[in-house]
């Protein structure tokens, strides 16, 4: 009986370990994606392997195909990242957000890797490159200085870095770190041969962990570039077929306009992988270029998904109540900030210019007297930029729009009350035919 017992208990603990295993589970899954590993500088398609990580560890869940770089993997809610792995390449992690399915359909996306550097003498390489390496004449370690200044950089758009970097000496043990200066640079001389670990960090992006094998000193400045790889962020779009073009513009004019790519394959997806985490307008044209949607989104790290239907055409009861272009914008003292009813007012007329090619506008920027006229100068030129940039957030091109501004000079009304001072902190919008401009 006590045999059968000890028995019974390592039948069911084995059971359970069989129900519960990753590879076995029959768990529905809560998203489903499908796409491409490419190499980020040639978009040529790479085989790669895929695997998530959970909260029990990490396990394989598939490999990209050998000539198209294809995969489609279903993905179960207790994963949060999801893995990509090349021999020769950085390591690729992507965030995901097992609330982003979007009505059960597929979630396209692309991934770009980035290739590593070679195992080399006096120069930097990636901890996962080491290959066996002894160095000789140990007992005469010394060298003439070797000079090094490394320069931190994105490794997608080649933007200098603000970066801790710290670096480790086998020999002593001991580790000196070092904050990067404006130029993202970090200057300093090694004096012994030795395989040095190299750490940097930088907000946003995956930590680098390198080494640097140093064999002989000279009187020339080396120049080591190390390129981060930002937290990979990507937005997917379900799109009407309908509609073909899309872009995602920063707001605030800062940053470059980013098109949306086809997944070779996948009907109505468009992806954009060459993201920074920050708040985008997703712009919806026609063929004419006219402005169909406009969409705030805000990007966060890892994976997002947003879709889009086919847009209406603004009526014309949309911009009807934009009847005075001339309206004034209202400010409070001292201040440029949009209030409330001047943005309604502002969507309104962007509407309106959306609709009325033809029309370009002046932005006038004015101020009461109080204070410094020069002051009062820079403060009405500021506000009228303001109403440019939500305009052109919303679709108004640049070349369409006229900045002044004038300061105090042109009051509407007397400054001897705080009701008749605020009258004439303003901004004036003034509808112009482009051939009279």
């Amino acid at each position: 009986m006590n045999c059968w017992s000890k028995w019974s208990f390592w039948i069911v603990i084995c059971l359970l370990a069989w129900i519960h295993s990753p590879a076995t589970a029959t768990v529905n899954p809560c998203l489903r994606l499908t796409g491409v590993v490419q190499d980020y500088a040639s978009h040529l398609p790479l085989v790669a392997r895929l695997s998530v990580r959970t909260q029990q560890g990490s396990y394989n869940i598939g490999v990209s195909a050998a000539q198209t770089g294809r995969f489609t993997i279903d993905i179960t809610c207790p994963a949060t990242e999801l893995i990509i792995d090349k021999e020769g390449y950085r390591q690729q992690s992507l965030v995901l957000n097992t609330s982003s399915a979007l009505s059960n359909k597929p979630i396209g996306v692309i991934i770009p890797l980035i290739s590593l550097g070679q195992q080399g003498l006096n120069q930097p390489y990636s901890q996962s490159q080491q290959t066996f390496f002894v160095q000789k004449n140990n007992k005469q370690a010394s060298i003439r200085p070797q000079h090094n200044t490394f320069v931190i950089s994105d490794a997608l758009t080649g933007q200098l870095l603000p970066a801790q970097m710290c670096f480790t000496f086998t020999k002593t043990e001991k580790k000196q770190c070092f904050e990067t200066n404006k130029a993202g640079q970090v200057s300093i001389d090694f004096t012994e041969k030795d395989i040095i670990a190299i750490d940097v960090t930088s907000a946003g992006y995956q930590t680098y962990n390198g080494n640097q094998i140093v064999e002989q000193g000279d009187t020339r400045n080396l120049r080591q570039g190390i390129r981060l790889v930002r937290e990979l962020t990507i937005l997917s779009v379900q799109v009407d077929p309908s509609v073909k073009n899309f872009e995602l513009r920063p707001e605030g004019k800062v940053g470059k306009t980013i098109s949306l790519q086809a997944i070779p394959g996948l009907a109505n997806t468009l992806v954009a992988y060459d993201l920074i985490p920050q708040q985008y307008q997703l712009v919806i044209t026609d063929q004419q270029q006219a402005v169909l949607e406009l969409r705030s989104i805000l990007i966060q790290p890892g994976l997002n998904t947003t879709a889009a239907l086919a847009p209406q055409p603004l009526s014309a009861s949309a911009v009807a109540p934009v009847s005075r272009p001339d309206s004034a914008l209202r400010f409070e003292q001292s201040n440029w900030k949009l209030l409330q009813d001047s943005q309604a007012l502002l969507t309104q007329m962007a509407a309106y210019l959306v609709q009325h090619p033809e029309l370009s506008i002046r932005i006038m920027g004015h101020t009461d007297k109080e204070g410094d006229e020069r002051l009062n100068l820079r403060l009405s030129e500021q506000r009228a930029k303001v109403v440019s940039t939500f305009l052109w957030n919303h679709g108004v091109a640049d070349e369409r729009m006229e900045i002044i501004g004038l300061g105090s000079q042109f009051m509407i009304a007397p400054s001897d009350t705080e009701e008749n001072k605020a009258k004439n902190r303003r901004v004036t919008i003034k509808f112009i035919a482009k051939e009279t401009r």
